[in-house]
């Protein structure tokens, strides 16, 4: 059985062929986060900032913290080995969440895009201070 982590290298190498993220964007893992972890942000040169929430399979409880994260992201994403059900990929759509699919040939396909959302001002614009801050004192 895959973990979690295994998922972690076939995304990022996605996100970069397909131009999301370059070398100047900030990249956090396991992003605390409003009482939670964020599996994975990043911040964009652009200024846009984007969550991802990894999953196995079970994706519901994922689609959850995805929706969570929507009121602080500009986008959000579920990653996910296994193909969710019609009913959460329905749900995903209307909530703009993005559903990326990595199968066994940890070959990446968006299978739901996601659209822009308007997170909360106030909790972006905290969401990127701690970004900010995080990353300088990595520095």
């Amino acid at each position: 059985m895959r973990r979690e982590i295994q998922l972690k290298q076939p995304l990022l190498d996605w996100l970069r062929r397909t131009g999301r993220i370059r070398e100047d964007t900030i990249i956090l893992w396991e992003l605390s986060w409003q009482g939670r972890r964020i599996d994975l942000a990043t911040l964009t040169r652009s200024g846009r900032l984007t969550a991802y929430e990894l999953k196995l399979n079970g994706s519901k409880r994922a689609f959850l913290q995805a929706s969570y994260n929507s009121a602080s992201f500009d986008r959000s994403y579920v990653v996910t080995a296994s193909r969710p059900v019609e009913r959460n990929m329905a749900a995903a759509r209307e909530a703009t969440i993005g559903i990326i699919l990595i199968s066994k040939s940890d070959n990446p396909q968006l299978i739901a895009p996601c659209g822009m959302q308007a997170p909360n001002p106030l909790l972006r614009n905290r969401l990127l201070r701690k970004i900010r801050s995080r990353v300088s004192t990595h520095v």
